[in-house]
């Protein structure tokens, strides 16, 4: 196989193509203080770690075949740790119908974990973040606020519910959605949160965003939150946003089901409908969450 440094969202973008062999390639970093979270298990961990990598591939438009997974383990970690990590990568994994192909382990004396997970796959269309257009619609595949109810610290059952939810989710069915990328033209996920989200796009492709409505997770509702909690202080969600033509739009909701978040228009930034701005502000890193964190 010839190999080519011709690469396609490189720098500007979560995953990217190598032109020539039409692979959508993309690495993902997860570390212990950042993403490992009080509340997640080893197996949990690594199914995150996996999740992160596949998603970035499968919101350009890949069919994630191929992963590799580097983890750096502080001496101190029990094997256990390290076993269960790779079987919750591997789970999602074979949920995905990709395969870990290598790897490799360093053990550290001092520092946290860490792990760099490497996916790759064959490219159906490679969507990225700089082809919206004014007049484009921009939609969702669901709803917005599980990590705002964990964030928040709502307590008894809401958050209990939230740890279920957010723990090991899914997501969503690629072969609708490999469709759906034939007429879109833009996508990304909302791992950052759905304000710094809209705020990508829009910046990438030079326009401006319009949001209509910010569709909630019935979670969130239950617990008494709002659009700001689904805007500002929810992530690492994995629903994919993007846009379409407006043509495109009732075909686009009956393949994958969700929402229209809003539109693309002219100018820059995102704003509300009522002509508020939305803040460029989220997620990213994890930032925000209010309980403590760190390695288990």
């Amino acid at each position: 196989m010839r190999w080519t440094l011709d690469f396609l969202g490189a720098w500007g973008d979560d995953a990217s193509l190598i032109v020539e062999e039409n692979i959508i390639v993309n690495v993902d970093a997860f570390d212990g203080q950042l993403h490992w979270y009080p509340f997640l298990s080893p197996i949990d961990a690594g199914w995150r770690a996996m999740l992160g990598a596949c998603s970035d591939v499968a919101v350009k438009g890949g069919k994630p075949m191929w992963a590799l997974v580097a983890v750096r383990i502080p001496r101190w970690y029990m094997g256990d740790v390290y076993r269960d990590f790779l079987r919750g990568a591997s789970g999602f994994c074979r949920e995905m119908g990709c395969k870990i192909i290598g790897g490799d382990t360093d053990v550290a004396e001092g520092d946290g974990f860490r792990a760099s997970v490497f996916v790759a796959g064959p490219a159906r269309r490679y969507v990225g973040r700089r082809g919206a257009r004014p007049g484009d619609f921009v939609l969702s595949t669901g709803a917005f606020g599980i990590g705002a109810v964990l964030y928040r610290g709502y307590k008894g059952g809401c958050y209990a519910k939230a740890v279920r939810a957010f723990r090991r989710p899914r997501l969503p069915d690629l072969e609708p959605w490999l469709r759906v990328l034939s007429t879109a033209t833009s996508s990304i996920d909302n791992s950052d949160g759905l304000a710094v989200s809209l705020h990508l796009l829009a910046e990438a492709s030079n326009v401006g965003i319009v949001v209509e409505d910010v569709p909630l997770h019935p979670l969130l509702v239950e617990c008494g939150g709002d659009a700001e909690d689904a805007l500002y202080f929810s992530g690492e969600e994995y629903q994919f946003i993007y846009t379409v033509p407006r043509e495109e739009v009732d075909e686009a909701l009956s393949a994958m089901g969700g929402f229209v978040i809003g539109r693309v228009v002219d100018g820059k930034g995102v704003r509300l409908y009522s002509g508020e701005r939305v803040e460029r502000r989220g997620w990213i890193g994890g930032e925000g969450y209010s309980g403590s964190r760190g390695d288990p």
